[in-house]
């Protein structure tokens, strides 16, 4: 799609571990503001090196997200979440 309208379906390999998404992004003309709307999945993500916990390890999760950024800040966002799996350190 355009810049303003993209679709996202694909997986984002990171160091952390590996984010599944599919959802839809929808922006105005000078990308400053920015809907989302989509699912987002990981079975071994390092949330606890995200986070700097030592006692977190990695987690499995299944979510759904909607929001809207503003100016690089999260404005509003709602998620529900099947959490599947949560280590400890």
């Amino acid at each position: 799609g355009r810049l303003e309208h993209m679709k996202l379906h694909g997986a984002f390999k990171t160091p952390l571990g590996t984010l599944r998404v599919n959802g839809t992004m929808q922006a105005d003309s000078t990308l400053k503001y920015i809907d989302f709307t989509g699912n987002v999945s990981t079975k071994q993500f390092q949330l606890g090196s995200l986070l700097e916990n030592k006692d977190l390890g990695c987690v499995a999760v299944d979510a759904h997200v909607d929001g809207s950024i503003d100016s690089v800040q999260f404005t509003n966002c709602k998620a529900k979440a099947h959490i599947q799996k949560i280590q400890e350190h």
